[in-house]
């Protein structure tokens, strides 16, 4: 098959070509299969994001008098409008053998291997204005929270991204099931591997110093962007802002995990229980993380740099779909001509400390065991099914790195051991033909992920603000208890409503924390992962699926489907002085899908809505506003034909309507706002 993909915001048309082919011998105990894939992909967003809302207690003057008037305020920080780009390149093959020797006997093998390559690169600049600095009688206030004003001595920096990122996987697995009497034995050996390096390293080129006076509007979320003027400098000239420095940073990840299971499942008659199964499960996961950054000054800071230090500004149209005034254009530092000043001398120094808080190694196997027993019965004349189990697991985790004492980076190790027991129970009860009742209770749990685990830290300054982001070795896994109720009615072929509610009781989770921290005599805001405190989910879901072929021809092909989820949340949290209760990060309290499509002859077309309502992002700490994520909504759709048995032709569209992405806090201010455009893809797609 062949498909052309067009984003809207990037203008470029991309190609994606597939095949796929399989083969099995005459007596049909041996077959193979093999497919292969490349496509192209570029993508831009137009974005302004990451802005965040402190809180500043001593107040502005609103009426000119020289005295603060306004009371303890939030105000916006870290304003960075931003174009990013990216191209992309894949290249991805998936093998397939299938030998049966006997009729007993199956041994399945499967190889999948991907090859991405990325090019990426990003143009921003900063307004950083200071609040204490607001012009007298400029500042406007809405609710205790600044929404305007004119700021003197401000700064803005401009920075220019640039990298190349290779990433490549694969993944075997291998699969033995043999028949011994009445067991069934299956044995499987795994292997998967993710490594990431950069051929072309991550390099930041930026200049900054003082614009003068910054005038800023803030709009309300959903209102556009905030208007941002340079009173007094001009962003377009190579003379406004001096060098700061070159940013490079090298990047090699390695990610491997090994796992061997083994199974038996029998059938039995005892009583209810119908089937019986057992088993063990053995993983090793593994992360290498190794990173090295040079901050090159030499012929840059504070230099009033040559014009070979620029190129043109090449991007057209940023941040177009919105009407707020701000630069759309900007000097754009050349990172070929930053380059220059880095010297095989710098690129041979030792390890810096910042190199070993970057750094890091995680070892994490698990040893599981597993019992579970089907089970088919009657339970008031209608027919009961399901099953129950129970499964036990040992985590054991090594995390590696470096730690900062403030003087310098010295190596750390953090063991943690942890079991778990995890009992789970399913149950169909079938009451009519069409009518069946599903209830289900476990306990789950999730594992944080490797890098969340790692003794890291990495620190980042853009423009005036300093930031810092950190791992934690300490972390428990996500754990709940989940329960769930489903009524299903199939009143029609093809057609159900379907209605069930769910609750989780969660015992612990994760959540990000701001805090505090001084490296060298710089307070750097920290973002890292820590353990939470309880907390639930409940909620319901509803949903209906219906065909409508009693409709005259041609509309008998016409179908719909149909969901919604309500959903409260409730959680403990701790910011490291005191502890509250807010919503649960990253549910959303409402969710909707509507599809209708027609499906009949050569002809299939789909029309889809999914949306979904406002999401807490981030708790509020360190004096920060929480950031939610404003609801969304996307329109997609799909329309293909089939000219012939074997030649099929069609088209898909996503975000018709060219809906944003933003985000805010409380009182609906502003935090952020992504374009990312429509994306429609032609394509044709052959049998042989």
């Amino acid at each position: 098959s062949g498909e052309v993909n067009y984003a809207e915001n990037a203008g470029d048309l991309n190609p994606r070509l597939s095949a796929l082919g399989s083969w099995v011998n005459e007596d049909r105990t041996f077959g193979a299969l093999l497919a292969a894939v490349y496509d192209q992909r570029s993508l831009r967003q137009d974005r302004i994001t990451g802005v965040t809302w402190g809180t500043y207690a001593a107040g502005v003057d609103t009426n000119g008098d020289g005295v603060s008037d306004s009371g303890s305020i939030i105000y916006p920080q870290a304003l960075r409008p931003t174009l990013e780009t990216e191209d992309r390149e894949r290249y991805g093959l998936n093998a397939a053998l299938q030998w049966r020797p006997t009729a007993t006997t199956d041994v399945n093998l499967d190889i999948t291997y991907t090859d991405l390559m990325v090019d990426y690169d990003e143009l921003t600049y900063s307004a950083d204005a200071n609040v204490a600095n607001a012009v007298r009688g400029t500042a406007r206030v809405e609710n205790g929270a600044l929404v305007g004003g004119t700021f003197s001595g401000g700064t803005s920096q401009i920075g220019h991204e640039v990298s190349r990122l290779h990433h490549d996987n694969l993944s075997v697995g291998l699969n033995l099931r043999q028949q011994i009497g009445a067991w069934t034995v299956s044995g499987d050996a795994a292997y998967a591997r993710a490594a990431s390096d950069t051929p072309d390293p991550i390099t930041r080129s930026r200049v900054q110093g003082p614009v003068g006076r910054i005038q800023i509007d803030m709009p309300r979320s959903g209102g556009g962007v905030p208007s941002i003027r340079f009173l007094d400098a001009d962003m377009n000239s190579i003379s406004t802002l001096p060098g700061r420095r070159l940013e490079y940073r090298v990047n090699d990840t390695l990610d491997e995990e090994t796992a061997i299971q083994l199974d038996f499942v029998r059938s039995v008659s005892f009583g209810p229980i119908a089937k019986v199964a057992f088993g063990a499960k053995y993983r090793d996961r593994a992360r290498d993380y190794n990173r090295r950054d040079f901050n090159i000054t030499r012929g840059i800071s504070g230099v009033t740099l040559a014009p070979d230090f620029f190129q043109p500004f090449s991007q057209k149209d940023f941040l177009s779909k919105v009407g707020a005034e701000l630069p759309r254009n900007w000097v754009v530092p050349n990172p070929t001509r930053f380059l220059r000043q880095i010297t095989q001398a710098d690129l041979d120094a030792p390890l810096s400390r910042g190199d070993l808080r970057n750094s890091y190694q995680i070892d994490e196997t698990i040893l599981a065991g597993y019992g579970m027993a089907d089970v088919e019965t009657m339970l008031f004349g209608a027919p009961l099914r399901g099953n129950f189990g129970l499964r036990v697991a040992q985590t054991e985790q090594t995390s590696s790195g470096h730690a900062d004492n403030g003087r310098a980076a010295l190596p750390v190790s953090f063991d943690k051991t942890y079991n778990d027991v995890l009992p789970s129970l399913n149950l169909v009860w079938e009451a009519r033909d069409d009518f069946q009742f599903r209830i289900a209770a476990a306990k789950v749990i999730t594992r944080p992920s490797l890098s969340d685990l790692a003794p890291r830290l990495t620190l980042n300054s853009s423009g005036a603000l300093f930031t810092a982001v950190g791992g934690n070795p300490e972390l428990r896994p996500f754990e709940a208890w989940q329960y769930d109720a489903v009524a299903e009615w199939y009143f029609s072929p093809s057609s159900a409503l379907i209605g069930g509610a769910f609750y989780k009781d969660i015992t612990t989770f994760s959540t990000r924390r701001r805090s505090n921290i001084d490296i060298d005599d710089v307070t750097y805001e920290l973002t890292a992962p820590v353990n939470g405190g309880t907390a639930s989910i409940a909620g319901i879901e509803l949903a209906y699926q219906q065909l409508f072929p009693f409709l005259p021809a041609p509309f008998d092909g016409l179908g719909m489907t149909a969901n919604l989820t309500l959903t409260t949340t409730d959680a403990t949290y701790y910011d490291g002085t005191r502890e509250f209760k807010d919503d649960l990060e990253n549910v959303a309290k409402q969710s909707v899908n509507l599809t209708g499509f027609y499906e009949k002859g050569p002809l299939a077309a789909r029309l889809s809505y999914s949306w979904r309502g406002d999401v807490l992002q981030e708790v509020g700490t360190n004096g920060l506003e929480s950031a939610n994520d404003r609801a969304f909504g996307s329109l997609d759709g799909s329309l293909s034909y089939k000219l012939t048995d074997r030649l099929t032709v069609s088209v898909e569209a996503i975000n018709l309507t060219d809906q944003p992405q933003e985000q805010f806090v409380a009182d609906n201010r502003f935090v952020g706002y992504t374009d990312y455009g429509r994306t429609i893809s032609v394509g044709m797609s052959a049998r042989f």
